[in-house]
């Protein structure tokens, strides 16, 4: 269990960890005020992301600084962004993945040479398909089925566009899954076990290279009454599917909808597709996409 916040207060200089540092879509971040438990637990789910933090310098420039101190008042942590009240977190338990979270989330949202969207996104070939969907239409499922075919992934939830080339990145955070997900995963990505104390976070130990071509983007709904069928949609349809999924970021509106039209005027395909049956949406995938 992640260590809960010291009663007494002198204890906070004691208890508290060195800063972690990690760099996600180009911004520096710094965590402070955590213990050493919980800075483990942390590091180990932004494992991939330390590297790029080099802090040989001694103390580099942040573009973002999370702070957490113990309110023992409250028997939680305070949280605290570039010095502004975030929120308070009450149940231990979930203070890392919470910590994860704000740490990917913010830099994605300040992010200027990439845009992030919500997208699942694997690679056939160094081309990309971009699956766009809401939570819950099972993007991680199909992302660890199409793996099982020989696809790689790229991302499970956030599919990161390079402006400057209009290429897709591998984005190297843990899947986030619920058990019949992770038993699916299991079975078709060879993957690190779980991270730290958390069940529901599995890195996948192999992805797609750097630099894949956006090919098809397909846009995911779910509709358990109705078979799983794919048809075409148009590529305005298309653009409007990524533009609406585009994560909030450091550009403004208009150059998130102009990539975005890029995107997808130069892909070979768009579709919408019913996500209802695993087996047979992966069948529908693989006999549309892996056309010569």
């Amino acid at each position: 269990m992640i260590d809960a916040p010291p009663a007494d207060m002198s204890q906070i200089n004691a208890r508290s960890a060195r800063p972690l540092y990690a760099r996600v879509a180009g911004s520096l971040t710094r965590v402070t005020g955590a213990t050493p438990h919980a800075r483990a637990q942390l590091a180990a789910l932004l494992r991939p992301f330390l590297a790029g933090a080099d802090t040989r310098a001694g103390q580099p420039a942040v573009d973002i600084a999370i702070h957490m101190e113990p309110a023992p008042a409250e028997h939680g942590w305070r949280i605290f962004v570039n010095g502004a009240f975030q929120t308070l977190a009450f149940d231990s338990a979930t203070l890392v993945p919470y910590l994860e979270w704000l740490v990917i989330s913010r830099a994605v949202e300040s992010a200027t040479t990439y845009v992030a969207f919500h997208a699942a996104a694997l690679a056939w070939r160094r081309r990309a398909v971009i699956l766009v969907a809401p939570s819950g239409t099972g993007k991680t499922t199909l992302t660890a089925g199409l793996a099982s075919r020989g696809w790689k992934p790229l991302a499970d939830d956030l599919t990161v566009i390079d402006i400057a080339t209009r290429s897709a990145h591998p984005f190297h955070r843990c899947f986030h899954a619920d058990p019949f997900t992770r038993s699916v995963i299991g079975a078709a990505i060879p993957s690190r076990t779980p991270v730290a104390t958390f069940d529901d976070y599995i890195r996948p130990t192999r992805w797609a290279p750097a630099r894949c071509e956006p090919a098809w983007v397909v846009k995911l709904r779910r509709d358990p009454a109705e078979a799983a069928s794919m048809w075409p949609i148009t590529r305005a349809q298309a653009a409007g599917a990524l533009f609406t999924s585009a994560i909030r970021n450091g550009l403004s509106r208009s150059d998130v909808a102009r990539l975005s039209a890029d995107l997808a005027s130069t892909i070979q395909g768009c579709w919408e597709l019913n996500n209802s049956d695993l087996s047979a949406t992966l069948d529908l995938l693989d006999q549309t996409l892996k056309r010569p």
